[in-house]
């Protein structure tokens, strides 16, 4: 079988990366008809004023016409697959595989519409923008053969706001690439226990909840928290360090995944999202699949999505969502025990082998390819 990846994907987005390089570990022959464009941010609400989303859609439309110079790579593939983000690529990706008689994938993992309106609220319900986006989103996914997306909630959300027929849907989990996400054994010198967090600092994520965390932790000398990232709310949340003198918190901007990886390495244990928004009840960030891949203990707020596949005190540690309190309580357990965060890491990797790896992946997406 030979695969085409289409579009204008991020190369170096963990979900592309692991769908490639499974794919290729089951022998695929992968083909790559791929154009490179910066990423732009997309979390306030003038990120989508007309004009910054004219623009996009502009270079979108430029970026078509580089696209179809690779009509090669998709007539002589046998599969053509658009990956994130790759919505606006799937009209010329439509195109190519109607005139090549291709059968064309989608990634739906990420809706723009569940992000922008439901999640960041960036343009009210029943208003124009969001009429717009909602209708336009509607359309392109009709236009792939099949699509595929990262859970069972996630499909269900599909299915019910843009009337997919939910055969033409199938699961694909989203993983983590060993290649880049390993365990490493790392020697202790101190009694110090190190706690990560990385991602976005936005509302999504919950990064106020573990600064309101912190302060309740202020009298626990041992507890060192480190937050990698960045976003809307970096000020705020360094300011509300500041004023509550939080001496055992360190920010630390976005940085490549290898360094990122030694971080996490270096971590006792990781925490994952916080809040209670109607996205994180759905979907599960790569971070999680991250830290179970580097056999690493992980707290995170408890929802339905999540119990899909991991069980509390087994595999993870859950706490109320939206809750710093809760949250915690969660870190003063795990961290005065030893034999629970070894559990967690050991169980959340056998998790990782059996379920999350880039062949496991590669070879859930090959089932629903060739599954009619």
């Amino acid at each position: 079988m030979k695969i085409c990846l289409f579009g204008t994907y991020n190369n170096n987005y963990s979900r592309n990366s692991c769908i490639r390089d499974g794919l290729k570990q089951l022998g695929v022959d992968v083909t790559e008809a791929h154009v490179s464009i910066p990423t732009e941010r997309l979390e306030l609400p003038e990120d989508f004023s007309l004009q910054k989303s004219w623009k996009r859609m502009w270079k979108k439309i430029e970026t078509s016409f580089l696209l179809l110079k690779k009509y090669q790579q998709v007539f002589s593939s046998d599969i053509v697959l658009v990956l994130h983000p790759g919505h606006l690529d799937l009209p010329i990706a439509w195109l190519l595989c109607l005139l090549g008689k291709k059968k064309l994938f989608f990634d739906t993992s990420i809706s723009p519409y569940d992000t922008m309106i439901v999640g960041r609220n960036m343009a009210k319900i029943n208003s124009p923008k969001e009429k717009i986006l909602k209708f336009a989103e509607a359309m392109l996914l009709r236009l792939p053969y099949k699509l595929f997306t990262d859970t069972k909630l996630m499909k269900r959300f599909i299915v019910s706001n843009f009337g997919i027929n939910e055969k033409k849907i199938f699961v694909v989990p989203l993983g983590a690439n060993n290649a880049i996400y390993k365990p490493k054994k790392i020697k202790r010198r101190n009694e110090k226990t190190e706690i990560l967090f990385f991602g976005m600092y936005n509302p999504l994520h919950g990064a106020l909840y573990i600064l309101q965390a912190i302060r309740l932790l202020k009298n626990y000398k041992n507890l060192y928290f480190t937050l990698v990232g960045d976003g809307p709310l970096k000020k705020e949340l360094i300011e509300y360090a500041k004023k509550h003198q939080l001496t055992n918190v360190f920010f630390k901007g976005f940085m490549p995944e290898n360094k990122l990886v030694d971080y996490i390495q270096r971590s006792d244990i990781l925490l994952g999202v916080f809040s209670n928004n109607k996205i994180i009840q759905r979907v599960i960030p790569n971070k999680i699949f991250g830290a179970l891949a580097c056999q690493k203990p992980l707290i995170t707020a408890r929802q339905p999505v999540m119990q899909e596949f991991f069980k509390h005190e087994k595999n993870i540690y859950f706490c109320k969502p939206e809750d710093s309190k809760s949250l915690a309580l969660a870190v003063i357990h795990l961290s005065s025990d030893k034999d629970l965060q070894n559990n967690l890491a050991k169980n959340g990797y056998l998790l990782y082998i059996k379920n999350f790896t880039p062949k496991k992946i590669g070879n859930a997406l090959i089932k629903g390819i060739t599954s009619g």
